[in-house]
């Protein structure tokens, strides 16, 4: 606040009064009245700008900072305060002294504390990586040029070369001139035999075989085939035959296997034993030559009933229907019949005929199976079933009905 005297300009004697109550005044800092001579312990409301602060009489707390924490990655994390976990965080060119574990292979790292040098290495499929095993995982390294093949530990073992075969540059190659034959011969087996001539020069093998009879193969030998199992046995006689049910045959039965032969020209029937027999040509019927004909009698017989069934457009009537039966036919259709070589049916007017015509007009077909009036236009008339000219008398119009000519030649 400000002092009640100002001597700025003072030009007479300043009274010690109004010094005091000048001093007397309190000055305010921030929101706090401080007088000459008094302690204060306490500023509020007041910024500082551009301070240096040398000591302190008791440390700060957080929440008197404006800014009291500070966010790394995705983390906050407060002045003072620990943090174990920091996450979506980027490193570059940082230098990692240690690590409280190792990082698997999801996590960018390998799994494993240390490598041996020149190890090779191989993924164990639970996101590490482990250190591979020769013979196991891996075929070493090869040494010199060798053939080589496989030592059934997982690796290789160099291939001798043998007498009469060479490998130089990576050619192998035979340095014989192939082996000679000193002797032949043909062992007996599979049903097979032989026999060689000149066995130590030029050797001639003759095959043979050691089975007797029908022969069957398996594949790798022959041997003698089973007869109703392996094939049908030769027939002996001249009698119908018929399977026995063990591959072979047996004769078959007249009458109860097959139907014998027949002999004559009988009209024949089934005789219930597998066979036939004559039919008996009765009273009234003739069999000759293939062909059976009644010979008498016109037909006989009784009709105990007759009725009338309707049916393809026609219906009937029946008197004496027991006795002496009159038969009416009818017809049940209405209007223009038409047949279809069947049945009858009611026809179609325009369709299957032309339509009755009705009063006197002149008539031409309508397009549509039936007809329609002419028109009899200027100059004619048609009256009692002619038709004339009306007009002058230099035309004449007339009815031709028919041409009559007759020649007369010498």
């Amino acid at each position: 606040m400000p002092v009640p005297n100002t001597f700025a300009n003072a030009t007479a004697t300043i009274a010690l009064s109004d010094l005091d109550n000048n001093f007397a005044t309190p000055i305010t800092i921030g929101n706090t009245a401080v007088q000459l001579g008094n302690t204060v312990s306490t500023l509020n409301n007041m910024s500082l700008a551009n301070v240096t602060i040398s000591s302190v009489a008791s440390t700060f707390p957080n929440n008197y900072l404006a800014n009291s924490a500070v966010t790394i990655g995705n983390t906050s994390v407060s002045l003072g305060g620990t943090i174990t976990t920091i996450g979506n965080l980027t490193l570059t060119n940082a230098n990692i002294t240690s690590l409280s574990s190792t990082l698997t292979v999801p996590q960018g790292g390998t799994g494993l504390v240390t490598i041996s040098s020149g190890a090779l290495l191989k993924g164990n499929g639970t996101g590490a990586i482990a250190t591979a095993t020769s013979g196991v995982d891996y075929a070493p390294a090869t040494s010199g040029t060798s053939i080589l093949y496989g030592d059934g530990s997982g690796g290789f073992a160099n291939v001798t070369i043998g007498t009469g075969v060479s490998f130089a540059g990576g050619t192998l190659s035979a340095t014989g001139s192939g082996g000679t034959v000193t002797s032949v011969a043909v062992a007996s087996a599979n049903g097979l035999a032989g026999s060689v001539a000149n066995a130590t020069t030029n050797a001639t093998i003759t095959l043979s075989t050691t089975v007797t009879g029908l022969l069957k193969g398996n594949g790798t030998a022959i041997s003698a085939a089973s007869s109703g199992t392996d094939y049908a046995p030769a027939t002996s006689g001249t009698a119908i035959l018929k399977g026995n049910g063990s591959g072979g045959f047996a004769n078959a039965a007249a009458g109860t296997d097959y139907a014998p032969a027949t002999s004559g020209n009988s009209i024949l029937y089934a005789n219930g034993s597998g066979g036939f027999a004559n039919v008996t040509i009765g009273t009234n019927l003739t069999f000759v030559g293939g062909t059976l004909s009644a010979s008498g009698g016109g037909g006989s017989g009784t009709v105990s009933n007759v009725s009338i069934i309707t049916a393809n457009g026609f219906a009937g009537t029946v008197a004496n229907s027991t006795t002496n039966a009159a038969i009416t036919l009818s017809t049940s259709v209405t209007g223009v019949l038409k047949g279809n070589g069947t049945a009858i049916s009611a026809a179609s007017a325009g369709t299957d005929y032309a339509p009755a015509t009705s009063g006197t007009s002149i008539l031409y077909g309508n397009g549509s199976g039936g007809f329609a009036n002419v028109t009899v236009g200027t100059g004619l008339s048609f009256t009692g079933g002619t038709l004339s000219s009306t007009g002058g008398s230099s035309t004449s119009i007339g009815l031709v009905r028919a041409i009559s000519i007759n020649c007369i030649l010498p």
